[in-house]
């Protein structure tokens, strides 16, 4: 019998089934909606305690069942060995503490999301060390957590709002995801040198791009809803393979986009770029891949037939 992909445990979950069992050890992952039942926590933790780098997904719902449940992160009281752990807070009442991460041992990836009390304490992460992925993604970390970020070797983040000028020297981030806000931009090189993947989405305050052609390191730039972006920087062509530009409704200007030799996986959609730009990427460039949308219809059809005519891709990366 095929084990199970991914197990998805409720509070309707009586037992755990060997398929279950099985799955859990081999995939390495678990999700748990509202709450468990105590009885199956004495099971699950002795299933975890020898498998390493395991991720717990917890979703956070409004409470309907009554009975002995385990509910929302009093579940990691019973599962301190995860290595990787993500939050989704979906209850109608926001999510305030995080307090029963003190449980947990230690931790590799930290995921956070979902309708989150303004003012959350998030002192329960310093006492990992050993951090390399940290994601926040509906809530501004304040910067007075700022030492999270420094004392950690994270390599993978991703926040609301970041002001590189309260960062420390340089960090190890290879990939940095911006969801509302990046200030400070022109320092992104001093604190990420090593930075290979950048995603800017929905920065409404940036306006100036040159900061850009210093990331040295880029190999994949993805860059959504920005409206101050009207023509794309100078980037360098050494590495950069992949380049999104999304929903940018105000960019006009993609001639450098041409300098880029090495580039293979090119998306635009909803901008002011003239079509006959866009149809001069076929020639000059040796993409693998090309996504394209536009406001007009007719643009949409020539571009199929373009794509078609030149052999390329044209699925969403």
């Amino acid at each position: 019998m095929l084990a199970v992909k991914h197990v998805r445990l409720t509070a309707d979950t009586q037992t755990l089934s060997c398929d279950e069992i099985l799955s859990i050890g081999e995939n390495k992952s678990l999700s748990v909606y509202s709450g468990i039942r105590k009885e199956i926590l004495p099971d699950l933790a002795q299933i975890l305690k020898d498998v390493d780098d395991f991720r717990l997904i917890i979703v956070l719902e409004d409470d309907l069942s009554g009975g002995d449940f385990v509910k929302g992160l009093d579940i990691l009281k019973f599962l301190p060995n995860i290595s990787h752990l993500n939050i989704l807070a979906h209850q109608a009442t926001p999510l305030c503490d995080i307090g029963a991460l003190n449980h947990v041992n230690e931790l590799r990836t930290f995921d956070l999301s979902g309708y989150l009390r303004k003012s959350m304490d998030f002192s329960p992460l310093r006492k990992f060390n050993k951090l390399p992925g940290l994601h926040i993604n509906d809530l501004i970390l304040p910067s007075g957590y700022y030492g999270i970020i420094n004392d950690n070797p994270i390599e993978s983040l991703s926040l609301r709002k970041i002001s590189l000028a309260d960062l420390d020297g340089k960090n190890s981030v290879k990939n940095l995801e911006i969801f509302n806000e990046l200030t400070s931009e022109r320092a992104l090189v001093l604190k990420f040198p090593n930075l290979s993947r950048l995603a800017l989405n929905n920065c409404k305050k940036l306006s100036g791009f040159s900061f850009l052609s210093s990331c040295l390191n880029l190999e994949r730039l993805d860059i959504n809803g920005v409206k101050g972006l009207n023509s794309l920087p100078r980037l360098k062509p050494d590495r950069l393979h992949t380049l999104q530009i999304l929903n940018c409704k105000n960019l006009e200007n993609l001639s450098h986009i041409y300098d880029l030799a090495n580039l293979k996986n090119l998306a635009v959609t909803f901008s002011k770029v003239k079509f006959d730009d866009i149809s001069g990427v076929f020639s000059k460039l040796s993409l693998r891949n090309f996504y394209f949308i536009s406001s007009k219809n007719k643009e949409n059809e020539m571009f199929e037939n373009l794509a078609l005519k030149h052999k390329i891709s044209r699925e969403a990366v």
